[in-house]
């Protein structure tokens, strides 16, 4: 039986594996903010929810980039959405 509390929405669970699988250096504070960009949440909304500080979600985001290998032009959401 799925852990609702786990995994809140659909198909979260193949999302989190999918990240861990292609990106095994992000930590859990990164895979959260993956999860929630791909939730298409704004940063203000991330860091509401999270109970952090805007510019600490933005630094977040900003290391996700960098382990993703993203180029400067790359949009973070629309390729956490293509995963």
């Amino acid at each position: 039986m799925e852990n609702k509390e786990a995994y809140p929405f659909p198909n979260q669970e193949q999302i989190t594996r999918k990240l861990v699988q292609d990106y095994p250096n992000l930590s859990l504070a990164e895979i959260r903010v993956c999860t929630y960009l791909r939730m298409n949440m704004t940063s203000n909304r991330i860091a509401k929810i999270t109970e952090r500080s805007v510019r600490t979600i933005e630094f977040t985001r900003n290391r996700i980039r960098k382990k993703m290998n993203l180029k400067p032009d790359e949009n973070l959401t629309k390729h956490i959405l293509s995963l």
